[in-house]
């Protein structure tokens, strides 16, 4: 049986590598759970290994086959440069406030209706994806007017990384611009079909059958 964390053990060595990182404590540690948790849960696995893979390999998409075993160390530096991109990758409220001119009640009523995405209790994040910015680093404008329907094709207990990843790495299963391939979130800024990208969401996401009819009705809205 692996040996217990505690407090005069590898918990401490874990806590104090997260301070010199910057990170909050707990909230990190509650993130590290989570990401294991999503490993660990089968109906999850291929997507979240995915999402590991794709951070190993420094955000560059790869046939399956072409990626390394990871062993457990490079496990943690994933695990754990994925959580220190993911504190960087999101806004607060207050940035979206600022940036789009909105009171925090409309911003928290655009998250309850499905219009931005959001994860985080009690305080939200909001992952830059779903943003342009303007000179000064704030969100100015969201990606797509259509930007619901993406959102739609989101679980809600989707991991940030996870979404992150597939929304700014570059799809084949999209429309490429000039013989490039393009990301999710170029294919939207660009005036792409959102509903190619809700489509792209819910294959890897594992979406169940009723967040897909959520995302057909989304598009039968803007049809």
């Amino acid at each position: 049986m692996p040996d217990a964390l505690g407090p005069s053990g590898h918990f401490h060595d874990l806590e104090q590598a997260i301070v010199d990182l910057g990170l909050p404590v707990r909230g990190t540690i509650a993130d590290l759970t989570f990401l294991y948790q999503a490993l660990a849960r089968p109906s999850r696995l291929n997507a979240a290994l995915r999402h590991l893979e794709l951070e190993w390999l420094g955000a560059t998409d790869t046939p399956r086959a072409a990626v390394p075993f990871l062993s457990r160390a490079e496990l943690m530096h994933v695990l754990g440069r994925s959580l220190g991109i993911d504190a960087v990758e999101a806004f607060e409220t207050n940035d979206v406030t600022l940036g789009l001119g909105f009171d925090h009640a409309q911003v928290h009523k655009f998250v309850r209706d499905g219009h931005l995405w959001a994860y985080g209790t009690p305080d939200l994040r909001f992952p830059r994806w779903q943003f342009t910015y303007g000179r000064d680093g704030l969100p100015s404008a969201f990606i797509s007017d259509r930007l619901q329907v993406v959102v739609a094709a989101i679980p809600s207990n989707a991991n940030p990384g996870l979404v992150r990843s597939l929304m700014t790495l570059s799809s084949p299963a999209l429309p490429s611009v000039r013989g490039r391939e393009v990301s999710p979130r170029e294919f939207l800024l660009g005036g792409g079909a959102p509903s190619s990208v809700a489509a792209l969401l819910l294959r890897y996401l594992d979406a169940p059958a009723d967040q897909v009819r959520e995302v057909a009705i989304r598009v039968s809205e803007w049809a």
